[in-house]
């Protein structure tokens, strides 16, 4: 790809990004996008196909981002496979807090019904980007004794499969009843740690396994900024 090709691709997803910030992702439409931009539909296309097209490239970036930074975390010699997994729930939260303004659009984006295979396809990627390196924390800790699991990949598969389905579930709810919604994503969180104690063979922990206070943060974030 030519530089000043690299360059306007570049400049259409950066413009992109800004405009699901300010006005959401519903209300952006690729007329908003050419036209901030002043460039042509066809201009537009060459590069993406649709706005969804434009979508996916955003959560790829986090994800890989993301995957980056939890690959650096697994091939620590330092840490124990139960802080390994702290670290790599604790890594995706902070991460999208720091994020917040662009991942809550993407919220929006994906909890709508119309949205349903696509946000089906997004997390299908994500898992199966996480689930070499949840399977090797997981080997780990059978070998330190503290896991007790049947086969690692099945179980890093299952973890990452509820994580999603169930807070892809709850989150959607929360959002459009905001009532005693922080209590509420509370006890989820706790059912969730519970299962995934239970998963991992593990005995009770005074420790979260996920930094409640980051995950509070980013959720009042996307609760206040939430589009219906």
């Amino acid at each position: 790809m030519k530089k000043d090709t690299k360059q306007q691709k570049e400049k259409i997803f950066e413009t992109a990004k800004q405009l699901f910030i300010k006005n959401g992702y519903n209300k952006t439409s690729v007329n908003n996008i050419i036209k901030t931009l002043d460039i042509s539909k066809g201009t537009f296309y060459h590069y993406f196909g649709s706005k969804e097209d434009l979508l996916n490239e955003i959560v790829d970036e986090m994800v890989k981002n993301i995957i980056h930074k939890t690959k650096k975390v697994v091939s620590r010699k330092d840490l124990s496979a139960f802080e390994k997994i702290v670290n790599i729930f604790s890594l995706t939260i902070k991460y999208k807090k720091q994020h917040k303004k662009i991942v809550s659009p993407l919220v929006e984006a994906f909890y709508k019904n119309e949205n349903l295979l696509l946000i089906h396809k997004v997390y299908e990627r994500i898992i199966k980007l996480y689930v070499p390196e949840l399977e090797k924390i997981i080997r780990q800790g059978q070998e330190e004794k503290v896991f007790d699991v049947y086969k690692p990949r099945e179980t890093a598969e299952i973890i990452l499969a509820i994580q999603y389905n169930y807070f892809g579930k709850i989150v959607p709810s929360l959002l459009n009843n905001k009532n005693n919604s922080i209590k509420l994503l509370n006890e989820k969180t706790k059912g969730f740690e519970w299962a995934l104690m239970r998963l991992l063979g593990l005995k009770k922990t005074n420790k979260n396994l996920i930094n409640r206070k980051d995950q509070f943060s980013l959720f009042k974030f996307i609760s206040k900024n939430f589009k219906k």
